[in-house]
C-alpha cells in the first residue's frame, strides 16, 4: 500500500492461543523509500520488565549507506533504560557507517540514563531549536522522543506535530548526508558533530526518502533531504549563497 522497503523485529514472541493461529508478536518496524539492504533485531538488556529491542536496518540511498535504528526504551525503570542505552552505545561503537537512532527513549535529554547515547549522537530538535515537548499528546510537558544522529549527517529542520493520534506526539526530521565523489568512508566523520565545518565545494542532489519508525502507532519520521557530493578540486565552485546557511558550523554537546 505504501510502496515501501520494511523491516520488522519482534521484542515480544509468543505461542499462539489457538492451534495454527499467527504467534503473537510486539515489536519495532521501520520503513524506506529506498531499498533496505539487510536488517537485523537484538534483544536488550532488562531486569523483568517488558522485553525492548533494536531494530537496524542498512539503507541505500544513492550509493551512499545509512544505518537507521530503532528503539523504544523501558517506560518505569531508571536502571534498566541505563543497560539498553549503554548496549545500543556499544552497538554503534560498532558501526562504520552514518547512523540514525530513532526512539522513545522514555527519559528527557539530560537524564543520567541518556548520557551514553548524548555522548555519542547528536540531537536533531536541540540544533534545529525545536525541542518542543512529545509527552503526552493531551498536554505535553516532556520531550522524550527523539530523532538522533551520528558521523557525517547535518540536520536542517526538526519540528513536532500537534495529533492527537497517539499518546505521544510524532516528531520529524531533515537531515543532510554528505557523500565525496567516489565514496564516503565513515571514519572520515566525527560520531559525534562537534563543530562542523561547512563543505567547501559540493554538487547538490535532490533526493527524498523517509524512514518512518513505528511502535504502538507513535512514527518517528525522517526525511534525507539532501546529498551533498565534494566536486574535484581541479573544478572548484564556491557553494551557491542561497546553501550557505545549511552548512553553518553547529555545537554539539
Amino acid at each position: 500500500i505504501l510502496n515501501m522497503d520494511f523491516a520488522y523485529g519482534a521484542n515480544l514472541d509468543l505461542e499462539p492461543l489457538e492451534p495454527g493461529a499467527p504467534r503473537r508478536q510486539y515489536g519495532t518496524a521501520l520503513l524506506s523509500r529506498y531499498p533496505i539492504q539487510s536488517s537485523q533485531n537484538t534483544l536488550l538488556p532488562t531486569l523483568g520488565g517488558e522485553q525492548r529491542g533494536l531494530l537496524e536496518a542498512e539503507i541505500a540511498v544513492r550509493g551512499a549507506r545509512l544505518r537507521v535504528m530503532g528503539t523504544h526504551l523501558q517506560h518505569d525503570n531508571a536502571e534498566e533504560r541505563t543497560l539498553q542505552a549503554r548496549a545500543i552505545a556499544e552497538r554503534i561503537d560498532a558501526i562504520d557507517e552514518p547512523v540514525v537512532l530513532l526512539g522513545d527513549l522514555n527519559a528527557q535529554a539530560a537524564d543520567a540514563e541518556l548520557a551514553p547515547l548524548m555522548m555519542r549522537l547528536d540531537d536533531a530538535a536541540a540544533l534545529a531549536g525545536s525541542g518542543a515537548p512529545t509527552y503526552p499528546a493531551e498536554a505535553p510537558d516532556r520531550r522524550i522522543d527523539y530523532v538522533l544522529f551520528g558521523r557525517c549527517l547535518r540536520v536542517k529542520t526538526s519540528f513536532v506535530s500537534p495529533t492527537l493520534a497517539s499518546d505521544h506526539l510524532p516528531v520529524s526530521a531533515t537531515l543532510i548526508l554528505p557523500r565525496r565523489s567516489g565514496g564516503r568512508h565513515a571514519a572520515d566523520c566525527p560520531q559525534k558533530a562537534l563543530a562542523r565545518a561547512h563543505a567547501p565545494l559540493y554538487r547538490r542532489e535532490r533526493l527524498r526518502v523517509t524512514l518512518a519508525q513505528l511502535f504502538a502507532e507513535r512514527p518517528l519520521v525522517v526525511d534525507v533531504e539532501e546529498v551533498f557530493e565534494v566536486e574535484s578540486v581541479e573544478r572548484p565552485r564556491a557553494a551557491p549563497p542561497e546553501h550557505r546557511g545549511e552548512f553553518a558550523p553547529v555545537l554539539g554537546y
